[in-house]
């Protein structure tokens, strides 16, 4: 239970540090990166999320809130171009997600399925760790290209 506590102060701390920079970005040409931001983050922290995050990721939820911090930052830097071209990949990548993910509802249930769809969910936010934060590094190898093989064999 304390181990779980303090990851969830640590989860909160990174995403009151992100939710400060989004305030901070104000300029208009920002106005994309933020609200992708913002709707990354609203996945991750949400009431409940802490029973409804599978136990195996809850300590990653504090770095890729502050990968998200970290883009916004580099955003505001003068890298909005750069982020971009990811951001189109990353959105590219959850669309066909949420559309997996409707197909699969109206499938009879297969554990297997639904343990891929889980595992592309969370790959995806390895990726934005990836293309938006290098430094912060990932504990899987995670590529643009193993997501979409992991959804075709939906």
């Amino acid at each position: 239970m304390y181990r779980t506590v303090g990851v969830v102060v640590r989860i909160l701390t990174a995403w009151r540090e992100v939710d400060r920079a989004v305030r901070g970005a104000t300029s208009l040409a920002l106005l994309d990166v933020v609200a992708d931001v913002r709707a990354q983050v609203d996945r991750l922290v949400y009431p409940g999320f802490i029973a409804a995050t599978p136990p195996a990721q809850l300590p990653h939820l504090a770095r890729y809130l502050t990968a998200a911090r970290i883009r916004v930052e580099r955003a505001q830097a003068g890298a909005a171009r750069a982020d971009a071209a990811h951001a189109w990949t990353v959105r590219a990548l959850e669309e066909d997600l949420e559309v997996a993910a409707e197909a699969t509802a109206r499938m009879a249930p297969d554990p297997v399925r639904a343990r891929t769809l889980a595992e592309v969910r969370w790959l995806v936010e390895e990726l934005r760790v990836s293309l938006f934060a290098q430094q912060l590094g990932t504990p899987v190898k995670v590529s643009e290209k193993r997501i979409r093989r992991l959804l075709d064999a939906l």
